[in-house]
């Protein structure tokens, strides 16, 4: 991949783009050991190289045979998504579509594998990747936060991403499809708001519409019913394990079960 060609430095639009672009390429990744090895040497602060390599390492990870261990592809995974999501930072609105895109689709890509993984597995990986067993007696405090910070923060900053490009639609329907298949425990409450507030806004995602209207677009439109039931669906299960959010969550719920009941 070639490195994008930006108007010179003195334009005040491209003032965001002159970082150094001394791309240094890292070592070549064939292996589960040279990915590994990639992760020891120092982060380089140029975004655009580090991408460049982790996409290699994503590769790597993706179709080694035997594959490598779990918590060194969520590693690569991670960070590539990661890398991406913060270099896309670095463009003004206008040009950085491209690497917003690019960026959601490796968050997704993340999140689908880690929602994919059986439960024990998932807590294995878990409890290597925090220097612990899933045995312990605080694995279960553990691995909450660590779902709630890793992949709870992803989740956030997939739908930042969607926003970014006018995608609340794909945020729907993402939000859902993770909902049912990651565990709760992943989604922060933040995500949770940014998931209402853009079912709200349906169907034209300008404006926050009235209880009334909400009411009519459930009754009227099979889509936003079904957007709607798929996210009372996971509230119920949330509430149930963030109890300190019931009070939050009452009047929407109270809504939605007289709402879908029809």
């Amino acid at each position: 991949m070639r490195a994008p060609t930006f108007a010179p430095c003195a334009l005040a639009v491209a003032a965001v783009l002159c970082t150094s672009w001394d791309v240094r390429a890292a070592p070549p990744m064939t292996s589960c050991a040279q990915v590994l090895g990639y992760f020891k040497l120092p982060v380089s602060s140029n975004l655009f190289a580090r991408q460049i390599a982790l996409e290699q390492a994503v590769s790597v990870v993706s179709q080694a045979n035997p594959p490598c261990p779990d918590w060194l592809t969520e590693w690569a995974l991670w960070s590539y998504a990661d890398t991406l999501d913060r270099y896309s930072q670095t463009f003004p609105s206008g040009v950085a579509q491209s690497w917003t895109t690019k960026a959601t689709g490796a968050y997704e890509s993340y999140l689908t594998w880690l929602a994919n993984m059986d439960e024990r597995t998932r807590d294995d990986m878990i409890a290597t990747l925090l220097k612990t067993n899933p045995s312990a007696a605080d694995f279960a405090a553990k691995k909450r936060r660590w779902l709630q910070t890793r992949v709870g923060n992803s989740i956030v900053s997939l739908g930042a991403l969607y926003v970014r490009n006018a995608g609340q639609a794909k945020l729907l329907v993402s939000y859902a499809r993770l909902a049912e298949a990651a565990p709760v425990a992943a989604f922060p409450n933040e995500a949770v708001l940014e998931w209402h507030k853009w079912l709200k806004a349906q169907l034209d995602f300008q404006t926050e519409k009235s209880r009334g209207q909400i009411k009519g677009l459930i009754e009227s439109r099979v889509e936003c019913a079904a957007a709607w039931r798929a996210f009372s669906t996971f509230l119920d299960g949330f509430v149930a394990q963030n109890p300190s959010v019931k009070d939050d969550w009452k009047a929407t719920r109270e809504d939605l079960r007289a709402w879908l009941a029809r």
